[in-house]
């Protein structure tokens, strides 16, 4: 490749010495022979013939000398020149003063010196786009105009800051808070673009740090409307060593030619030189080699600062950076917010889109994140089955646990390949899909005893499959597996040194902090306390390690203030707290900050504040659309709880094409399942709440099939549904079917779970309505009157089924 390049470089330098009419036959005699050689030339010759002005290999271009500065004490317009800032391809930038008599005010005023149309056109056009971008991340514009020689000028925002690159390097930030850095450069570069605008010539020289720590981009100098419709072709002035190919090739541009203008700085932030080394290159052969060079992989061990940081970080920032500079626009990351939720999710070591498809990386990534969101979801909609009670909140929680944990496990390989393992055999021989529980229990069975001789190995695994039967509602299962992990003892002290015969202390934190999940989700929340203290005082041993754990750690901290502090209130603090951590970690872009909003909406839920709930699931709504993930089981927890608030807020016209938008989600990412019938069921409700039982009562029909299939007879979901189906059937007239229905309901929870329970009481509201649709007035009232103490058994949980009461009292006047 060296030989090439010296060849390219001297038939280059040759053909510039002649005559361009002589070149092209120049090159075709000397290479003869050398076709892809030939082609290089003639391509590098052809682009330079398309343009006057050509691109700097390194920082910026100079086309001013010093005798072309203002003298300071100049004035210019109502400015008075104070000192020269700099010095660029697209002109001279001096610090001035207002001196107008108006007020103080200090700036940075560009002048645009003798050159040619298409310069004046650019910067002409540079002064109405920074007019346009109101964003705290670009810097402003507050004046312009002509000087009397005709010179156009402009006065913007004066930033008292130093290049990104020197920041950097003064502060010796660390990989994680440069990384910070150009996530605000990104958000900045995506308000501009969200106003068709592209700044086309990002680098670090373009990007200011100030003394707060704020990025300011500057010079849009060939920034272009994506409609303005001006034509590409021209070769700009831009800096090589940043450009994306197709600015140096003048290809059509978009989005992405910013993509990778920002990759490459972040590039350079990394390691300390941009993508391509154009160091010695002669200027004709840079386009050449930043098309035809791939930029290096990241080397933590030729990195000190790489080297301090963690491994998965600088692993995924790699992949990201590989894909955010392909040479072909269409292969990078298509928009900016695209990069910027993969950093996010770099940052929060969560799984990279860049790294899709590569084996076994979504494994070594964790599933703990989603306890949370799961928990909520239920929460909120499970009021809805005629007025649901506690017990079906825990079954339909615990059901879409397990679906998104079977859809979306992301363990270490090791725990991946030997789940994997020992569920495929244990469903050869369990059977169909109906069987999960059996094969979980035979994994367990083997993993228990083979933890007790190898608990290094089997810890992880252990604590990952407690996870699984966690979401999968089998708590006493999820006890069993996760407790002789949690049971190890914690090393806090920073002198110590691991066990090499037990797990990692972080695997014990995860399995403390997982048990105390379950202890809270079946109601002993004062010993998951303590569990949840441990795994929390281990990471604050190493809070930069472990800040998004402590981060995340506040959804359980809110958990057990809310049981056993009883302080809604400060629940509610502690997840807005998270929140605005979480925010400060990853910018609005990311998965966790949408994690936050839906669960601090399930408090808010909780504490009556249903306006504040809604306002959570909205905004948790809006973060699904802006990562992309509208078609995920989170987007799915929150569409669920916001259609269960606006339905408890006496919106069922609101609340039903959002129930109709998650049946089908749901449907299309897990199929059939217990969970999709209790979605179903509160679709029907709400179809029933808007007078609409002919279309709730297939709803409903297929709602109690699927349950009865999935969840099994008598279950709260099978019974639930059934109900909802007598209810349908009265409403449309045909009572002896509804009276039927509640009976099946009535038998099947009392068979299941016991004449006073919760499903028996939900069974009896609905025989009670059809008993009096059918003008059993006194068998309907009795009925009743057993529900009534049903319900005050169950609590406030059940204030939905105390109202169904008093509907059917008031329509049949009970």
């Amino acid at each position: 490749m060296a030989a090439d390049w010296e060849l390219l470089s001297g038939l280059i330098d040759t053909c510039l010495e002649l005559p361009a009419a002589a070149r092209d036959a120049h090159v075709r005699t000397v290479t003869a022979d050398q076709p892809q050689l030939r082609a290089r030339a003639l391509a590098i010759l052809a682009r330079l013939d398309d343009t006057d002005d050509f691109m700097a290999t390194g920082g910026t271009a100079t086309g001013f000398s010093v005798d072309d500065d203002v003298a300071p004490g100049a004035r210019i317009g109502a400015w008075e020149v104070v000192d020269v800032i700099g010095r660029g391809g697209m002109g001279r930038v001096y610090g001035v003063v207002r001196v107008d008599g108006g007020f103080a005010q200090a700036g940075a005023l560009k002048l645009l010196g003798d050159t040619s149309a298409a310069d004046r056109r650019r910067f002409d056009a540079e002064r109405q786009i920074l007019a346009d971008i109101d964003h705290p991340g670009v810097a402003r514009v507050f004046d312009g105009g002509l000087t009397a020689d005709g010179d156009v000028w402009m006065v913007m925002e004066r930033i008292n800051g130093v290049p990104i690159d020197q920041h950097c390097a003064a502060g010796a930030l660390a990989l994680r808070d440069r990384i910070g850095l150009v996530q605000q450069v990104g958000a900045a570069v995506a308000a501009a673009h969200a106003r068709l605008i592209l700044h086309r010539d990002l680098k670090p020289s373009n990007i200011l740090v100030d003394n707060a720590g704020h990025v300011r981009v500057i010079d849009f100098g060939i920034a272009k409307r994506l409609d303005s419709g001006e034509a590409t072709r021209q070769m700009l002035p831009v800096s090589a060593a940043y450009a994306a190919p197709e600015l140096l090739t003048g290809a059509p541009t978009g989005p992405a030619a910013d993509v990778y203008g920002l990759a490459a700085t972040l590039y350079e932030l990394a390691t300390g030189v941009p993508p391509v080394d154009l160091k010695g290159l002669p200027v004709a052969l840079a386009i050449g080699r930043v098309l035809d060079t791939p930029p290096a992989p990241l080397r933590a061990d030729m990195n000190p600062m790489l080297r301090a940081a963690p491994a998965t970080l600088v692993a995924d920032l790699d992949a990201i950076l590989l894909k955010a500079l392909r040479k072909d626009a269409d292969a990078r990351y298509p928009t900016m917010e695209a990069l910027l939720g993969d950093l996010a999710r770099a940052m929060a070591g969560r799984p990279v889109a860049a790294r899709d498809g590569e084996r076994g990386y979504r494994a070594r990534r964790f599933i703990r994140r989603n306890r949370w969101p799961l928990l909520g979801s239920g929460f909120v909609a499970a009021s809805l089955i005629i007025g649901a009670s506690v017990a079906l909140w825990q079954a339909r929680v615990a059901t879409a646990a397990r679906d998104a944990a079977v859809a979306e496990v992301n363990r270490t390989e090791a725990v991946r390949n030997t789940l994997l393992l020992m569920l495929g055999e244990a469903s050869d021989a369990a059977g169909p899909d109906g069987s999960r529980k059996d094969v979980l229990t035979r994994a367990a069975t083997r993993l228990t005893r083979e933890f007790r001789r190898d608990p290094a190995q089997y810890g992880p695994i252990m604590q990952a499959l407690g996870e699984l039967y966690f979401h999968s509602n089998d708590y006493d299962g999820a006890v069993a597996l996760l407790k002789p992990v949690a049971d190890l003892p914690l090393v806090t002290s920073a002198g110590s040194r691991p066990n090499a015969r037990l797990p990692s202390a972080d695997i014990v934190a995860e399995a403390k902090i997982d048990l105390a999940q379950v202890l809270i989700r079946t109601g002993d929340a004062a010993a998951a306390r303590p569990l949840f203290a441990a795994a929390q005082a281990y990471w604050r041993t190493d809070p930069e390690r472990f800040r998004t754990d402590l981060i995340e750690s506040r959804t359980t901290e809110a958990q057990l203030v809310r049981d056993l502090d009883k302080d809604p209130d400060r629940a509610a603090a502690l997840l807005r707290v998270g929140l605005a951590e979480r925010l400060a970690v990853s910018g609005p872009a990311d998965r966790d900050v949408g994690i936050f909003e839906n669960n601090l909406g399930v408090t808010l839920q909780g504490n009556g504040d249903l306006a504040g709930a809604r306002a959570a699931f909205v905004q948790a709504r809006a973060t699904w659309g802006l990562i992309g993930a509208e078609e995920t089981p989170d987007a799915l927890n929150t569409l669920n709880n916001l259609a269960a608030i606006e339905t408890l807020q006496g919106h069922p016209e609101r609340a039903e094409p959002l129930f109709r938008e998650a049946v089908a989600l749901r449907r299309s990412l897990f199929g059939p399942s217990a969970a999709l019938a209790a979605l179903l069921n509160n679709h029907a409700k709400v179809l029933l709440l808007q007078g609409r039982a002919d279309a709730a009562l297939p709803l409903a029909r297929e709602a109690a099939a699927m349950a009865e299939r999935l969840a099994g007879a008598g279950s709260m979901a099978h019974v639930a549904s059934l109900a909802g189906v007598s209810e349908a059937q009265v409403l449309t007239g045909d009572t002896a079917a509804g009276l039927a229905s509640a009976r099946a309901a009535l038998a099947a929870a009392t068979r299941t779970a016991g004449d006073a329970s919760p499903h028996a009481t939900i069974a009896r509201i609905a025989l009670a309505r059809a008993e009096a649709a059918a003008g059993d007035l006194a068998g309907a009232r009795a009925r009743l009157i057993t529900a009534e103490a049903g319900v005050t058994a169950m609590g406030p949980a059940a204030a939905r089924l105390g109202k169904a009461i008093a509907e059917i009292r008031t329509r049949y006047r009970l």
